[in-house]
C-alpha cells in the first residue's frame, strides 16, 4: 500500500503540506527527512479582540455603536508588525470562542455583530490584497474578508458579521499571481513563536479507492513535543 503524511499548522488547511512521502523505508521505519518541503514559516501570534459585551468594551475593541441594523464593534488601529520584534502573547492559534457575557443560553442568545478592522498603511499595495485571516474566515481567503484601502486616511479597512466571543485573527496579503495567503508580509516570521502543527498520516491500499486515515498526532513547538 501506499502511505502519505499530511502537516498542518494551527488547523489551517490552506497552508498544509500534503502528500509527503517517506524519503527512506527500513522495515517498519518509514523516514520523513525532508529539507524544505515539510517546514513552514514560524508566523506570529494572532491578534486577538473580544466582543462577548456590548455594555464593556473587551479587550482590544476600541468603540461600540448601535442603530437599528445592530451592534458595530471597532477594532483597536493595527499596525504592521513584520519589522517589530518579536512579542510573547497567549493566543488561540488563530481560533475563536463563542461566549456572551449578557446571558446563560450564549448558543440562542449571542448575537451577530458588524467588526471594523483597520491596518494602518501608508500606500496601497500595487501587486495583490490583504484579508482578514484565521478561523473566523474558516481558513478561507473570503471576499467579504477583503480590506478595502482608503487613500485619504492611509489606511485598509475590512468588516465581518460575527458572533460574540472572542476572536484570533491575523492580516495575510494575497498576490496577484494566486489564493496563498502571505502571513509574514503584514504579520512578520519569528522562530520564538508558538505553533500548534497536527500530523495526520494516509494509508491507500490495492482494494480501496480511497485514503484511510491511519494515524493523528500533536506536536507544539513552544513545549517541545
Amino acid at each position: 500500500g501506499d502511505i502519505k503524511v499530511t502537516l498542518m499548522q494551527n488547523s489551517d488547511w490552506q497552508n498544509a503540506k500534503t502528500n509527503l512521502k517517506p524519503l527512506f523505508v527500513n522495515g517498519q521505519i518509514l523516514k520523513y527527512d525532508y529539507e524544505k518541503e515539510n517546514t513552514f514559516e514560524g508566523g506570529n501570534e494572532y491578534r486577538y479582540f473580544d466582543i462577548s459585551s456590548v455594555r464593556f468594551m473587551g479587550e482590544n475593541i476600541g468603540n461600540i455603536e448601535s442603530n437599528n441594523s445592530g451592534y458595530s464593534a471597532f477594532v483597536r488601529f493595527d499596525k504592521p508588525r513584520s519589522y517589530k520584534q518579536y512579542f510573547s502573547d497567549a493566543d488561540l492559534n488563530g481560533k475563536y470562542l463563542v461566549r456572551f457575557n449578557e446571558g446563560k443560553d450564549w448558543h440562542v442568545e449571542a448575537d451577530y455583530i458588524k467588526v471594523e478592522f483597520t491596518l494602518l498603511y501608508d500606500d496601497l499595495m500595487a501587486d495583490g490584497d490583504i484579508y482578514i485571516h484565521g478561523q473566523l474566515t474558516n481558513w478561507q481567503i473570503l471576499d467579504e474578508a477583503k480590506m478595502r484601502y482608503n487613500e485619504d486616511e492611509r489606511r485598509y479597512e475590512g468588516s465581518l458579521y460575527l458572533k460574540q466571543g472572542y476572536y484570533n485573527y491575523a492580516y495575510v496579503f494575497v498576490g496577484d499571481e494566486g489564493l496563498i495567503p502571505n502571513f509574514g508580509r503584514i504579520e512578520g516570521n519569528h522562530y520564538e513563536t508558538e505553533n500548534q502543527y497536527t500530523i495526520l498520516v494516509y494509508h491507500k491500499s490495492l482494494q480501496r479507492p480511497y485514503q484511510e486515515l491511519i494515524g493523528l498526532s500533536f506536536s507544539n513547538s513552544a513545549k517541545g513535543y
